[in-house]
């Protein structure tokens, strides 16, 4: 687990933290739900309030899925990759509980592609299509994010 003191002096005097920490491989990790919880210790212990994680579009389910995505793809997805969206879901979970003016962005397979600003965005739910975005179109949205209050306590799925 990362030690929340050793994170307040880099946090100190931020306005917000954004954090895209994540697992690679597919086996048995942590590392999302216990950075994150040392994150948001240090934040209170700072008083820094902003904080926007990414997180992903693959593990949530909802209407606007489409019966492929929603009967295939996803729960094969689901099995291959049971552990780091079991951390990713621990993850969000200690985000939503934190008190703090949180957002998640939820974005689906990263691209190196060019920033474009053509993306979409939906909140509180999945995003119709839009199965790619580039890491530098889902920066852009994670800028937004900070300075948009709308987005406090939402969750912002993004994509083409």
């Amino acid at each position: 687990m990362m030690d929340p003191d050793s994170i307040g002096p880099v946090i100190a005097g931020a306005g917000a933290v954004v954090t895209a920490i994540g697992a690679g491989g597919t086996g048995p990790t942590t590392v999302q739900a216990d950075s994150t919880g040392s994150i948001v210790l240090a934040m209170k212990a700072q008083g820094v309030r902003r904080l926007v994680v990414v997180s992903n579009r693959g593990m949530t389910v909802d209407e606007q899925d489409n019966a492929l995505s929603r009967y295939v793809a996803k729960p094969i997805l689901r099995r291959v990759l049971k552990h780091p969206w079991a951390d990713m879901a621990e993850m969000e979970e200690i985000v939503r509980s934190s008190n703090l003016d949180w957002t998640i962005t939820r974005p689906p397979r990263l691209t190196n592609g060019p920033r474009t600003d053509e993306f979409r965005t939906a909140t509180g739910t999945n995003l119709r299509g839009g199965n790619n975005i580039s890491r530098a179109d889902l920066a852009t949205l994670i800028v937004a994010c900070l300075g948009d209050p709308a987005t406090i306590g939402q969750s912002i799925a993004i994509g083409y």
